[in-house]
């Protein structure tokens, strides 16, 4: 085991009465440059861990897509900043039928037969994507 640097000994020694040894040893990690490499590989593990729903339920993000994807037009637009109108029209540029404001993007895509995701970048990307998106459909 490689000699603790003399500078850092005085916080290795308070390390040692005041944190429990998990910390401890992640704490030794980050001061010996040749731990990094087994310290980063905790650290991603530990990530997925906790970031990985155990139940198999959706994450945050999917779950704030599905519900963008579930609002009717006309309850989505005040949400990003825009009239349902705006977003009709961004829709229709991009080569989709849009019957009526209160259908979800999910309906439309379904309708239209295209996936939603499309869908949200046509509705919400800049302005000149859905006019670009029209003239790359055959």
């Amino acid at each position: 085991m490689t000699e603790t640097d003399p500078a850092l000994r005085p916080a290795e020694g308070w390390l040692r009465r005041h944190v429990p040894p998990v910390p401890l040893f992640l704490a030794r990690m980050a001061t010996e440059w040749r731990l990094w490499g087994p310290a980063g590989l905790a650290v991603v593990v530990i990530a997925a861990i906790l970031l990985v729903p155990a139940d198999g339920r959706p994450g945050p993000s999917r779950r704030l897509e599905a519900l963008v994807l579930e609002a009717p037009l006309v309850r989505l637009a005040p949400a990003v900043g825009l009239d349902s109108i705006e977003i009709q029209r961004r829709l229709e540029a991009g080569g989709i039928a849009v019957a009526h404001p209160g259908q979800s993007l999910r309906a439309i895509a379904v309708i239209n037969h295209v996936e939603p995701r499309r869908l949200l970048d046509l509705a919400l990307g800049p302005q000149d994507q859905a006019a670009a998106a029209s003239a790359d459909s055959p």
